[in-house]
């Protein structure tokens, strides 16, 4: 059932759905009129496949809206949640992941109560949102972790997974600081504080020459030290050296000391 608006709305309004979705038009009554508010609500019928769908209004059945407007029929969707954990710095980018997800103009996740705008990314075919700074009394406040919610039309929320915030790490040193001979992968150990274990903790080597950036996961060893090893390919010279915690495109934190590539 989904509310729809029109204009100058007078009781015995028809509504018809075509294209798309639907190999037939279908024709529908409006119930729960207010003339009032010139709202009224449809009951939309089952379509053979998920798609758009042109939505017209009609007082006579004959004459029918020239603007019609699209409504998206989707499929069942099965979300799930990219990366169960962020920083408490937020800014950090995350995504729900599933079938049938589709780009549309109420796409939204919930974190606690707090509700975050989303969009569909079409090179990830998956909806993306931002985290933002954490706060407890809306996020969590009895509890340390945030139950997270997704929604295509911000009435209807499925639950995706609960959310640990961390405090935002600190990356302090390097060891061995040199790489081999001949720009070859070199194990080392990167210290610092707050490391949370996990499988999405990424390292972010940024030569300071040519500015190319390489990406590798990075293990957890402690809430101290992150193991990884070096990249093949990297530019000799000066190299700088981010780690994140929590994925890809998550609150990457600087290394003081520089890595230098043979």
């Amino acid at each position: 059932v989904i509310e729809v608006k029109v204009k100058n709305l007078l009781p015995g309004l028809q509504i018809r759905l075509r294209g798309g979705a639907y190999v037939k038009d279908q024709f529908c009554e409006a119930e729960n009129i207010d003339l009032e508010n010139e709202t009224c609500t449809v009951q939309v019928p089952a379509a053979a496949t998920p798609g758009p769908a042109i939505l017209e209004a009609s007082l006579d059945g004959e004459s029918w809206t020239e603007d019609g407007q699209e409504l998206r029929l989707y499929g069942p969707i099965e979300p799930e949640l990219m990366v169960p954990l962020a920083s408490q710095a937020g800014g950090s980018t995350n995504y729900v992941t599933g079938s049938n997800l589709f780009n549309g103009s109420y796409l939204s996740v919930k974190l606690g109560d707090l509700v975050v705008p989303a969009k569909y990314s079409e090179s990830k075919k998956a909806v993306a949102f931002q985290i933002p700074p954490f706060n407890k009394e809306q996020m969590c406040p009895s509890s340390d972790t945030a139950a997270v919610r997704f929604s295509v039309d911000q009435k209807d929320w499925m639950s995706l997974a609960d959310m640990k915030f961390f405090e935002q790490i600190s990356v302090s040193d390097i060891k061995p600081n040199k790489s081999g001979k001949g720009a070859a992968p070199t194990p080392i150990a990167i210290s610092g504080s707050g490391f949370v274990e996990s499988e999405h903790i990424f390292v972010k080597f940024v030569s300071d020459g040519d500015e190319s950036t390489r990406m590798e996961k990075g293990e957890f060893a402690s809430d101290s030290s992150i193991n990884v090893t070096t990249p093949e390919g990297m530019s000799p010279g000066p190299c700088t050296i981010f780690v994140s915690n929590d994925g890809e495109e998550g609150d990457f934190m600087e290394c003081p000391s520089k890595f230098a590539v043979a």
